[in-house]
């Protein structure tokens, strides 16, 4: 796992899709806060019910998504932002996340990341939809008779 420097993580936020359009400034400011977490391949990040307390960007490697049975819903590359649920919802972690390669998250947390999102609403709007779009995914499963979930 590397050591991300501020322009690094600055530079990663500004190839992610939901940051496209943000205040540069408020980018920066983002990029600073957020913490590298690394992962060996096969190790767990998160269980459903766990407490969630922050978004992750995946910066580095490949997570499997999987719900509370372990069946591996989607794979999420890097540039994927993730934990966005607990930031709207419960505050619990919905889906299983094992890193399939080594893998390095980085962290923010949910009162940082809520600033962040008050201040920029294109980014706001661009998470909504990621979320949205996994709802509706995990709904399609559901009504196919395949496997729930698909939430972080």
């Amino acid at each position: 796992m590397s050591t991300w420097t501020a322009d690094e993580r600055l530079a990663l936020l500004a190839r992610t899709a939901i940051f496209d359009g943000a205040d540069p400034g408020a980018l920066r400011l983002l990029a600073e806060m957020l913490r590298p977490e690394a992962y060996r391949a096969g190790e767990t990040v998160c269980e459903p019910g766990e407490v969630a307390r922050e978004v992750w960007i995946l910066s580095e490697g490949t997570l499997a998504v999987q719900d509370a049975a372990g069946t591996t819903l989607r794979a999420l590359a890097p540039g994927a932002v993730l934990g966005e649920y607990g930031l709207f919802g419960a505050g619990v972690r919905t889906a299983r996340l094992v890193a399939e390669t080594p893998v390095e998250l980085l962290a923010v947390g949910y009162e940082p990341f809520r600033a962040f999102l008050l201040r920029e609403p294109r980014a706001t709007l661009a998470l909504l939809r990621v979320a949205v779009e996994r709802l509706v995914e995990a709904e399609r499963r559901a009504a196919a008779g395949g496997p729930q979930g698909g939430r972080r």
